[in-house]
């Protein structure tokens, strides 16, 4: 099956079951196939062989044992937390976008090589704009972002 997350309220999301649609490729892309690791567990799982951050490769799947899971339900690219601060470090970027184009432009690339492809994610596809805020603020509800902080930083 193909599943297609749309990216505004101008078009659709959309699951398909028995193939996928070629109209919700982006133009010259291509489909690629992994077999599942550990089907046992029952989980749309894919083994990691590396990962390079802003051209950086990352040691963390050295020992072969990296995996990452499949979520149609998030958004969100969930990591364990102690390779969480080497990505940031890594793909930490500032944005010459502002307003809701924030974070959508250029910056260092996420490249997670597979068993017989790597998955290339820019920007858009793993950032959002940094939020730091001001521990003497109290709760979330009355937290500033600092001032001295420079604008326009984007976080995986």
């Amino acid at each position: 099956f193909g599943v297609f997350l749309a990216v505004s309220d101008k078009e659709d999301s959309e699951i398909t079951f028995g193939g996928y649609k070629t109209q919700h490729m982006a133009e010259g892309a291509h489909i690629i196939w992994n077999l599942a690791a550990e089907p046992q567990h029952e989980h749309w799982m894919l083994k990691i062989k590396s990962i390079t951050a802003g051209g950086v490769r990352l040691p963390y799947c050295d020992d072969g044992l990296c995996r990452a899971l499949i979520d149609t339900g998030t958004s969100l690219l969930g990591v364990p937390s102690d390779l969480g601060p080497t990505l940031i470090d890594n793909l930490r970027h500032t944005s010459e976008e502002t307003g809701a184009a924030l974070c959508n432009g250029p910056g260092p690339k996420l490249e997670l090589e597979l068993e017989d492809s790597t998955i290339t994610l820019d920007p858009p596809d793993y950032a959002r704009p940094e939020i730091v805020t001001n521990p003497d603020a109290g709760g979330m509800e009355d937290a500033k972002v600092d001032e001295g902080l420079e604008k326009n930083k984007c976080v995986p």
